[in-house]
């Protein structure tokens, strides 16, 4: 009577029936050394080819023998190897080409396609491009580059062999608010490796607090196997997640040393699950309570990356046992989502939506345009609950009236569905395709005809008129010389000449892009009918208004060149102005002006004046009054300008803090400091233009809008490039 079973078989039946196994002897079969194990391979695959009538490359041997060493070390050897060796050239004598040599571009095909890892990670050969692995990353999460780069960095560790085997290939800690990518993570990650997000095997540890549920993860409730054993035994190579880690039971951080340790973990009835294939994920809110990201909704002070990362590292470190903590291999913080990545989640939303399967069957096409996709993000923001309120404002706005007037749709028809904001709801409209259409055609012949009529103010208006008329100055001059026989003179003044050169150059380019505009509007016109037609001329119009951009920008240089300079003071209570600073800073960078900042203390003592320049933002007994923002570039000073007067900040607490504004288009050093400033009498002598509050709300009487939700910094990135185009129109309509 022959009998075989592994170690850990033989140890649970002697734990079940002692004395059983007295009656055999046992024979212990170790697993034969390198040199065996190439030699026994060799010869077994060397009998399949004959067999066959396979050729086979003489590197496939030891490269099956290298892979499955490394990336399955729990498999036993030589019969693993053995057997994807013959599933290869059995395979082989089976294709349209047995005649073919098989190497190891074929191993590498076969290996990757029975574990998911992609060929890029285990073909030595192939080169892993981290920046294109980034890149990827960042294609499906938004917002958190520190952990995108930490996980590029373990996957090329993979890559490089350079990791220790005989544990999980990783054990990550993922640390942060609710909402902010941690799951979605994950799934990437199992997309990545193993080739499918459900790769991924999900345990909500909230659901194990007790000890019988713990139980039930190795099967010692006595119902068969562990459900986390026999998970990880049908799907060696996969990602692993424990999400909510804190809430498990006690209990469970042995197992969890045993699985990051040894790597292996054995159930109830003695069979051991491997997880040195797996990567094991754990997620956790500790730490989000406590972590403060400034003043709430201000938008304005994002904390750095190192105060992200030590603040989840210490709350971790504080929480969990000091040798569980020493078994992560990389503690992850993810920061909470800023307005703009919001946008950026927005946009991608979107697009998984128009790829609705019924969405497709019912020839519904969605109508969303860039001030809808805006309004939603604002309308999904919360810094508390990430993405996760997005969901629900996209649920509630979007796709609930959509699926209901899809519901109560009767004709068969294509649409379009129409959306647009109207006061505090998503006005959605169901419209024929062909009627779209037609009022798309409507739209863009008045939308010709009212870019011509304002076109044609510009062209009349003051700047213009300067313009031309300096250029008929320079032009009669140069007449006159010429009639004497003297035009070299003219010539010879290098400033009028190179101005006589921009004047002819901006004179030429209004006059082009209006014959452009008139001409457009007669074809469009006689070729109504023919929507091909129309739909190029919807695109040319589009360059034409790009063309138009720049123009308006350049005649606004040579009017007012002076508006490329600007300095603001803000001064009033010290830490609303650290977070205003930040919030004008993002705007103007996205606008591609740079603001260099630096900061006015009060010294009564100083030789040159009660106010003192600093670089930095306050030293011990400073009496930081305010600071100064200075920046070169297009028409910097009228994106600036509206936002001189008092601004009243209502903090979370319900105090209300004062800060002022003062634009002057002047450098930093004409720049002067207002006498009296850091005086609270001086804040008294104007009433609030402005009121911003830290749970949400803009009032402002300049700007002539009430926005109850919005925060302030996203305020500015709504409202400031608005406000410059409307400046620039104003000096350019001016009679």
């Amino acid at each position: 009577l022959l009998s075989e079973c592994t170690p850990e078989a033989a140890n649970h039946l002697d734990l079940r029936a002692p004395g059983f196994l007295s009656h055999f002897a046992r024979v212990d079969l170790p697993e034969p050394d390198q040199p065996a194990l190439v030699g026994i391979v060799e010869s077994k695959v060397a009998f399949l080819a004959h067999k066959y009538g396979v050729r086979l490359s003489p590197a496939v041997v030891t490269e099956a023998l290298r892979l499955h060493q490394w990336f399955t070390p729990y498999s036993g050897l030589p019969g693993k190897t053995l057997h994807l060796m013959e599933g290869l050239i059995q395979s082989r004598a089976e294709s349209d080409h047995p005649e073919a040599l098989l190497d190891t571009d074929d191993l590498y095909g076969r290996f990757s396609h029975d574990t998911g890892l992609p060929r890029l990670i285990i073909d030595p050969v192939a080169e892993l491009d981290p920046a294109a692995l980034t890149a990827f990353f960042r294609g499906h999460i938004f917002g958190q580059e520190a952990a995108i780069d930490t996980l590029v960095d373990l996957i090329v560790s993979i890559k490089a062999a350079v990791i220790r085997r005989g544990k999980p290939l990783g054990s990550l800690l993922f640390a942060g608010p609710t909402g902010v990518g941690k799951t979605e993570m994950t799934k990437v990650l199992a997309q990545f490796l193993f080739g499918g997000r459900d790769r991924m095997i999900r345990f909500d540890m909230s659901e194990y607090q007790d000890l019988p549920a713990l139980m039930r993860l190795t099967g010692d409730d006595g119902r068969g196997e562990g459900l986390l054993t026999a998970a990880v035994r049908h799907q060696p190579f996969s990602v692993v997640l424990f999400d909510e880690l804190e809430k498990a039971h006690p209990l469970f951080y042995d197992l969890l040393l045993q699985i990051t340790g040894e790597g292996r973990l054995t159930s109830a009835t003695g069979r051991v699950a491997d997880f040195c294939s797996t990567l094991i994920i754990m997620t956790s809110n500790i730490g989000t309570a406590t972590f403060q990201t400034g003043q709430a909704g201000f938008g304005a002070r994002a904390p750095g990356e190192a105060e992200v990362v030590n603040h989840f590292v210490r709350a971790v470190q504080d929480h969990f046992r000091p040798e569980l903590f020493n078994r992560l291999d990389r503690v992850l913080a993810f920061a909470p989502l800023q307005p703009e990545v919001i946008r950026q989640i927005v946009d991608r939303e979107i697009d998984l939506i128009q790829h609705w399967e019924r969405l497709q069957q019912r020839q519904v096409q969605l109508d969303i345009p860039p001030e809808v996709r805006v309004w939603l993000g604002e309308q999904g923001y919360h810094p508390q609950y990430g993405a996760r309120f997005l969901q629900r404002a996209l649920r509630s706005h979007l796709l609930s009236p959509l699926a209901e007037a899809m519901n109560q749709l009767s004709d068969t028809r294509p649409q379009v569905v129409q959306l647009q904001v109207a006061g505090e709801v998503l006005a959605l409209h169901l419209v024929p395709r062909e009627e779209a259409a037609a009022a798309d055609r409507l739209g863009l012949i008045n939308r010709i005809t009212a870019v011509r009529r304002v076109y044609q103010q510009v062209q009349a208006g003051q700047v213009c008129l300067h313009l031309q008329n300096a250029l008929d100055e320079l032009q009669q001059r140069l007449e006159r010389l010429r009639r004497k026989g003297k035009e070299e003179e003219f010539w010879r003044e290098a400033a009028t000449a190179q101005r006589h050169q921009r004047l002819q150059a901006i004179t030429g380019r209004i006059d082009g892009l209006g014959d452009e505009l008139v001409d457009l509007e007669l074809a469009l016109m006689a070729r109504l009918g023919q929507w091909q037609v129309q739909a190029g001329m919807a695109g040319r119009l589009t360059l034409w208004e790009e063309h138009y951009r720049d123009l308006r920008m350049d005649l606004m240089q040579m009017a007012f060149p002076q508006y490329n300079t600007v300095t603001m003071g803000l001064y009033g209570h010290v830490d609303t102005l650290f977070l205003m600073e930040k919030a004008y800073r993002q705007v103007a960078e996205q606008m591609g002006f740079s603001l260099k900042v630096s900061y006015v203390r009060h010294d009564p003592s100083h030789d040159e004046g009660p106010y003192v320049q600093v670089p930095r933002r306050a030293q011990a007994g400073d009496q930081l009054c305010g600071l100064l923002m200075t920046g070169h570039g297009d028409m910097i000073f009228l994106l600036l300008r509206e936002e001189a007067g008092l601004q009243e900040r209502v903090l979370s607490s319900g105090e209300t803090v004062l800060v002022w504004g003062h634009v002057k288009d002047l450098p930093l050093s004409a720049y002067v400091v207002p006498t009296g400033i850091h005086r609270q009498e001086f804040f008294r002598q104007e009433k609030a233009r402005r009121t911003f509050r830290d749970q949400g709300g803009v009032v402002d009487s300049k700007y002539e809008v009430d926005v109850p939700k919005l925060r302030f910094g996203a305020f500015l990135n709504r409202y400031l490039p608005q406000r410059l185009d409307q400046a620039i129109m104003e000096h350019l309509l001016r009679k």
